[in-house]
């Protein structure tokens, strides 16, 4: 059954990746965000850093793959088997963000699927050959050290939007 929604969801996804639009706005103003990762770990230590830059009122909306039932955790259980998504997962789609950060350089399918699907002004991550024509702004992974290269990649995107 899970191939079939995997199936499903691939589908959609190099469906949306032809449409996607390259030429968008840079956000002026930041008052959203949300945060597409691998683990609860990635998406602690990335809202930190995004409070702390942005200040504590920013709305930060987060979800990561998690194979166990969580509140921010998604798997193959928020599809159905034609891979329509659930409340969860069309409510995140629903929200108006400024800019979307993925700290993966990888995104299994049902992540990658939201970050085809939102609505998202920008979204930035880590370059990777499957990221580069996900993304509006990457930057090269240093090391293994997701805290400093996340404040890295947050630092740029600050300097750019200062720029525009």
């Amino acid at each position: 059954m899970n191939f079939i929604k995997k199936y499903f969801i691939q589908r959609q996804n190099k469906a949306k990746l032809r449409d996607t639009v390259t030429d968008k706005p840079f956000p002026k103003k930041v008052a959203s965000i949300g945060i597409l990762a691998e683990n609860l770990d990635d998406v602690e230590i990335i809202k930190e850093q995004v409070k702390n830059i942005f200040g504590k009122q920013i709305e930060i909306y987060s979800l990561f793959y998690s194979k166990s039932e969580v509140e921010n955790g998604i798997s193959e259980k928020d599809f159905s088997l034609f891979g329509k998504p659930n409340d969860k997962i069309n409510g995140f789609l629903s929200k108006n963000l400024d800019f979307i950060l993925t700290p993966s350089l990888n995104l299994d399918p049902y992540l990658l699927y939201l970050l085809l699907h939102a609505s998202a002004k920008f979204k930035i991550g880590f370059f990777s050959p499957e990221n580069k024509d996900l993304l509006d702004l990457m930057l090269s992974k240093d090391d293994k050290n997701i805290e400093a290269n996340s404040q890295k990649l947050l630092e740029y995107f600050i300097k750019i939007k200062a720029a525009c």
